[in-house]
């Protein structure tokens, strides 16, 4: 593993297991620890870049970037299996960007990718890493995007090279029901999701980082699920490189930056 040369990290937890992701000279590394002792559980590796890694229930899907392959993913489940196994991936060549995030339930997870042409996908993911059908994003290049969903929506985050943040909410079967609809800010780098219901209301979460060096902020804006009605954002000194936001309880939310 390279220890100077990484470039992007990710990483998720299940069932008291870590998953740490990285990237460095064209390889994704994914290194699996017992949480309680740092002990290593597993290791392995993806060819290319921008490592992601979700866990479902205690199974683990991690995927990485190739120029020449597309999106590749597998899947690991420390409490089963002594080796990872590769599964059917998204043809995602020619890519933008992409991101893969659990879903709300617990019970899947979505991979989001924009491709050069430019079209925009978003494919759910059973707990066996089977997908399902995707729904059609705009035709529109970006260079971040993110999804999440609620319980009667799926909500895409996305970013422009401008750079400009929007968002917009789909049906579950896939129409564009509201949106696209800006957030106050310019992002500079990857955007999180976070469903954010609360008391009956169905809304959520956009995390984003703004400004560089002294001036550098994380700042988060609140949506309905179903108008994009703003109800709230948070303005956080904080120098960093992109959010990832996580619940712990209700409605207890938080952002590792």
């Amino acid at each position: 593993a390279p220890s100077t040369s990484v470039t992007e990290i990710d990483c998720a937890a299940a069932g008291g297991v870590v998953c740490v992701a990285y990237a460095g000279g064209g390889t994704c590394y994914y290194h699996f620890f017992r949480a309680s002792t740092g002990s290593t559980l597993f290791e392995t590796t993806l060819n290319g870049s921008r490592p992601r890694v979700v866990a479902v229930g205690t199974v683990f899907f991690f995927l990485s970037f190739d120029s020449t392959s597309g999106l590749l993913l597998s899947k690991y489940d420390p409490t089963t299996d002594t080796a990872a196994t590769a599964l059917t991936a998204p043809i995602a060549a020619a890519l933008n960007c992409y991101d893969a995030v659990p879903n709300r339930a617990g019970t899947g997870f979505w991979v989001v990718f924009n491709r050069t042409t430019p079209t925009t996908s978003i494919v759910p993911y059973n707990s066996s890493g089977v997908a399902g059908s995707a729904i059609t994003g705009p035709a529109v290049a970006y260079v971040h995007l993110t999804v999440a969903d609620t319980a009667n929506r799926v909500h895409l985050a996305t970013v422009t090279a401008v750079p400009v943040g929007e968002v917009r909410s789909y049906t579950l079967a896939g129409a564009l029901s509201t949106g696209p609809t800006s957030w106050t800010g310019a992002p500079l780098s990857q955007p999180a999701l976070l469903d954010s219901t609360y008391a009956g209301t169905e809304q959520f979460t956009v995390y984003f980082d703004v400004g560089t060096g002294l001036n550098a902020f994380l700042d988060s804006q609140k949506f309905s699920a179903t108008a994009h009605v703003t109800g709230g954002s948070t303005h956080q000194s904080a120098g960093f490189f992109g959010a990832k936001p996580i619940l712990s309880g209700t409605p207890n939310y938080h952002a590792i930056v």
